[in-house]
């Protein structure tokens, strides 16, 4: 048998989120995830970094953005790379902002995905293509993340995939001057 779908609005709206809250409440959570101010991304959050052959991955979570070399400030590891970013509990995420290395005019490609449970994973910002350089923006439909996939797929330099800071949003935040 078919099941209905409904278009979000009105009592059904209303009869889902009830539900979802009514889940929530028997497995002891919020399955839409926490929602608050600023970037949820730090160490001091209890966030980590994990990934086979990283270096520094304090460094992406540290929430300085801005003092960097080619020697120091960042996160590197060599291609091809997958880094996990496990938060401390679920987030309702909305914006991921990853500023990459931009020394030396490198340019880089990868992709972004989240899960809400470290397992199923949907991409939310693919750069499988081009040159990327500096600040990236990710804004993908606000949804319950409990783990971030950063796959490092090429660079101009040809070794590593380097990153400076990861930052993660609920809320969208004021742009940067």
């Amino acid at each position: 048998m078919p099941r209905r779908v409904h278009d979000g609005s009105g009592a059904e709206r209303e009869r889902v989120d009830g539900l979802i809250e009514s889940i929530g409440r028997t497995v002891g959570a919020d399955v839409r995830g926490a929602q608050v101010l600023g970037n949820v991304a730090l160490a001091t959050n209890g966030t980590t970094v994990s990934g086979k052959g990283i270096r520094n991955p304090e460094q992406l979570l540290d929430g300085n953005a801005t003092v960097y070399n080619g020697l120091t400030g960042f996160t590197s590891a060599a291609f091809p790379c997958e880094w996990i970013v496990t938060f401390d509990k679920v987030y309702q995420l909305q914006e991921i902002h990853l500023r990459l290395l931009d020394v030396g005019g490198r340019q880089y490609r990868f992709a972004i995905d989240v899960s809400a449970d470290g397992t199923t994973y949907t991409t939310v910002y693919d750069r499988s293509e081009g040159g990327w350089v500096g600040w990236q923006r990710a804004r993908f439909d606000a949804r319950p993340v409990k783990t971030i996939r950063i796959r490092g797929l090429g660079s101009s330099s040809g070794r590593t995939f380097d990153a400076v800071e990861l930052e993660a949003y609920c809320f969208t935040p004021r742009v940067r001057g």
